[in-house]
Formats: structure tokens, C-alpha cells, sequence
């Protein structure tokens, strides 16, 4: 992702950099291991861990500015199967997640506070689109759902 001077990357190493692009020259690097595409918006990254963690990075200095752990299991008891989350995006004034229980959690940007969730029909693993004000979210089952 390029924001005005500077490429933000993340790859299977479990890293998060910035880069200045005119020189390419380093600007700082972070340990996370990324599973999902990163959404930036002014000064911040937004972003799921391979620890089922939201975090919300500065890009100017890498530095964390909130960390929200969602939910590995279900029910919060161990099972063989880690709940997948995709996402964020941006929707208005909130970051939009879905996950493999059939939840879609919206977090506060601002705090990292969880303001609320919605149950899908079907589990959810594709990040949901924006298109002209309307978010699409296709859940496992094929329903396709337009929220505005």
C-alpha cells in the first residue's frame, strides 16, 4: 500500500515495514505476522495477526496505537479449530471484521472498542467490498448481503 512517500508492506515473514519510496530506504519495521490485507486511513494501519489480534499501528512511527484480541475459539474454549478472521475495512466510522463463526464485529477505529456484531447466515472468509456506500458481504452459503 503507497501512502504519499511511503510503502507500507507486510508479507509471510512476519514483518510490517515502511519504506520511503524515493530513496527506499527503511523508515521503521515491526513484528506481526499479517494474515489479512491491511486498510490505512490518515495516520493509521489497521490489521489481523495471526493471533487473532486487531491492531492499530501509526504509520509514521510504527508504534501501536491500540491492540483489540478478538476471539481465538469459540466460546473461548480450545478446540482443534482456531477461528479465521477477515478484514478490516473501513465503513463510516467503524472497521468492519467477519469471521468463521458467522459474526460480523464492527470495532471502534478511534479505540479499539468493539461496538457491536451481527449474525450472518453462514460463516463469512472473504473481506466484505464497499461499493457506492454499500458494503457486500458473501457468506459461505453463496447468500450474497448488501448493508448500507
Amino acid at each position: 500500500i503507497i501512502v504519499g512517500e511511503n510503502a507500507y508492506l507486510s508479507g509471510s515473514g512476519g514483518r510490517l515495514l515502511s519504506v520511503d519510496i524515493k530513496t527506499s530506504s527503511k523508515v521503521w519495521s515491526r513484528d506481526f505476522s499479517i494474515i489479512s490485507s491491511p486498510w490505512i486511513s490518515g495516520k493509521y494501519i489497521f490489521f489481523i495477526t495471526m493471533g487473532n489480534q486487531l491492531i492499530c499501528v501509526d504509520i509514521n512511527t510504527g508504534l501501536i496505537k491500540w491492540l483489540n484480541q478478538l476471539p481465538i475459539y469459540k466460546n473461548n474454549k480450545k478446540t482443534a479449530n482456531k477461528l479465521l478472521w477477515s478484514g478490516p475495512i473501513l465503513v463510516s466510522d467503524r472497521l468492519v471484521l467477519l469471521s468463521s463463526l458467522g459474526i460480523m464485529t464492527a470495532i471502534s477505529p478511534y479505540t479499539g472498542e468493539t461496538l457491536g456484531t451481527t449474525k450472518l447466515s453462514s460463516e463469512a472468509f472473504i473481506e466484505p467490498v464497499i461499493a457506492k456506500g454499500t458494503m457486500i458481504v458473501l457468506t459461505d452459503d453463496g447468500i450474497l448481503s448488501a448493508y448500507k
